[in-house]
């Protein structure tokens, strides 16, 4: 494995650190992933499995809707 070196501004890596340790992950962890991620999104083949990886962490809202809540507006 390669280790890179990226210059970056004080305070984003600051927030980035923040937002990884409140996801338990790594920064290099989440670098890898973007990266693979990056890498997947030109093949159209692996474009729902990338949509899915996005998709992840979003949770459901845990609601059901009546056919009138759905549709106002």
């Amino acid at each position: 494995m390669k280790n890179i070196t990226f210059s970056v501004d004080d305070n984003l890596l600051m927030r980035a650190k923040e937002k990884a340790a409140h996801e338990h992950r790594s920064l290099n962890e989440l670098f890898r992933s973007w990266l693979e991620g990056w890498l997947r999104q030109g093949s159209s083949s692996d474009a729902y499995e990338v949509l899915m990886e996005n998709l992840s962490s979003v949770c459901e809202a845990g609601s059901h809707y009546s056919r009138e809540e759905l549709n106002e507006r």
